[in-house]
């Protein structure tokens, strides 16, 4: 409820829109955050608010991230990483009529 008063606060009514995609900043923007965020006594509502970014956890996930891994940390891609290589990816495209086939042969 806090962060949603202190979104209206901050951006207006659009700080309060939800967005139907995964906003991805560039490596740069996650810098210069963690670079405010160090060098000020901001805190990270703050330093999302100069940046325009409503959600002061992704801020602190960035210095996390950057503490851990450095700027390796910060440039690696969200989400689940691939389980299948391209040529097994090309062994599943097999059309269903021509397997269909294959399994009918005696």
């Amino acid at each position: 409820m806090k962060r949603w008063i202190h979104n209206y606060q901050d951006f207006g009514l659009e700080g309060l829109q939800v967005k139907s995609t995964r906003q991805s900043y560039p490596l740069e923007t996650k810098l210069y955050a963690i670079e405010l965020y160090l060098t000020t006594e901001l805190s990270y509502r703050e330093v999302g608010v100069q940046l325009g970014i409503n959600n002061p956890s992704l801020i602190a996930n960035w210095m996390r991230a950057f503490k851990e891994d450095g700027i390796g940390g910060l440039s690696r891609p969200i989400g689940r990483p691939t389980t299948m290589s391209n040529s097994q990816k090309k062994i599943h495209k097999i059309p269903k009529r021509r397997l269909y086939r294959v399994i009918q042969m005696p």
